[in-house]
C-alpha cells in the first residue's frame, strides 16, 4: 500500500481511533466502500463489524455465481460450477482429519455429489427448486463459521481487511518504528481479543504465529508480513466465538440457521456500524 500510514489521534486510547484519510478526500476509499468518519479500533473488530463483512462477502459470491441471474443457483450445472468454484477459492467441505491442536488445518476430499447432497439435506432447497440467496447465504455461513479454513479464506479476500490493516499495524506498532516486534504482537493480540470477547492465544501461540508471519525471518513484522496475524487471529478468535463461546453466536448444529445471542448490553449494533461506517447495502 502506497503512501504513510494514517497516524494514531490517540496514542494513549485504550481503542486507538484513527483516521482513514487518503488523498486528501476526508475519506479513505478502498473499492466500493467508503469510511466516512473515524473508524475506532473497538469498531474495526467488534463482530457486528465480522458479520457484516460476512454477509457482505457471501451476497457477493450468490451474485457471482448466479450466472443467469435468475436469483436461484440451479442445480445441476450451474450449481456444480459453484462448488468447483468455491473448492478453487480454498474453501473446505469435508471432516477435519487433523487434531485441534494443530497449526495446519486437513480435511478429508468432498466431491461434488458430496457436497451436493449436503446442501440438499441441510437446506429447503430441492433439484427441482435449486439455491436461493437466503438459502445459499444460511449453507455457506455455516460452513464458513464452523472450519477455521474457510474463516481463513473468507477474511483473506475481503476488501475489509485491507481497510482495517492500516488500523490494526498502528495500534500494534507501539513504538512507531514501522514494524512489530513479538511484545507489541502479544499486546495487540489482547486488545483483538477484549473486543471480541475471547481469551488470547497463550504465549506459545502468539510465537507460533509470529514464526509463520516472520518470513525474514529477524523477529520484526513488517505491514506486508502484518496482513497474516490479522487474518489468523480473527480466524482462530470468531472460530471461538461462533462455536464455543457463551459470549457469541449461538450456531445450530442442524447448520439451518445462526441465531446471536441477547445483545442489549452491546455498546455497538450492526445499524449502528454500519451507518457509522458507511456500508454498502446488502442484496
Amino acid at each position: 500500500m502506497g503512501g504513510a500510514l494514517p497516524s494514531v489521534l490517540d496514542d494513549g486510547a485504550e481503542c486507538a481511533c484513527v483516521c482513514l484519510d487518503r488523498g486528501g478526500g476526508g475519506g479513505y476509499v478502498s473499492g466500493s466502500n467508503l469510511f466516512r468518519e473515524r473508524l475506532t479500533f473497538e469498531e474495526a473488530f467488534h463482530h457486528a463489524t465480522i458479520m457484516e463483512e460476512l454477509d457482505q462477502q457471501i451476497d457477493a459470491l450468490f451474485r457471482e455465481y448466479d450466472s443467469d441471474r435468475s436469483g436461484t443457483i440451479e442445480s445441476g450445472t450451474e450449481m456444480d460450477d459453484m462448488i468447483k468454484r468455491l473448492k478453487e477459492r480454498g474453501f473446505v467441505f469435508g471432516n477435519r482429519i487433523t487434531r485441534d491442536d494443530q497449526s495446519v488445518s486437513a480435511y478429508q476430499p468432498a466431491g461434488l455429489k458430496r457436497v451436493r447432497g449436503k446442501i440438499f439435506e441441510e437446506t429447503t432447497a430441492t433439484r427441482d427448486t435449486g439455491l436461493e440467496a437466503a438459502e445459499f447465504k444460511d449453507w455457506l455461513r455455516s460452513e464458513v463459521t464452523q472450519r477455521k479454513t474457510n474463516l481463513r479464506v473468507l477474511f483473506a479476500t475481503s476488501p475489509w481487511l485491507e481497510e482495517i490493516l492500516g488500523v490494526s499495524f498502528e495500534v500494534a506498532d507501539d513504538d512507531r518504528d514501522g514494524e512489530v516486534d513479538e511484545k507489541e504482537l502479544a499486546l495487540f493480540i489482547v486488545k483483538v481479543a477484549a473486543v471480541v470477547g475471547e481469551p488470547p492465544p497463550d504465549q506459545n501461540e502468539i510465537h507460533r504465529i509470529m514464526l509463520i508471519a516472520d518470513k525474514s525471518p529477524d523477529g520484526r513484522l513488517t505491514y506486508k508480513e502484518f496482513r497474516y496475524v490479522v487474518i489468523e487471529l480473527l480466524a482462530r478468535l470468531y472460530y471461538t466465538h461462533f462455536n464455543h463461546s457463551m459470549n457469541g453466536f449461538n450456531l445450530s448444529r442442524s447448520r439451518k440457521s445462526l441465531t446471536s445471542f441477547n445483545d442489549s448490553s452491546e455498546k455497538l449494533s450492526r445499524g449502528t456500524l454500519r451507518g457509522r461506517l458507511g456500508r454498502r447495502g446488502t442484496m
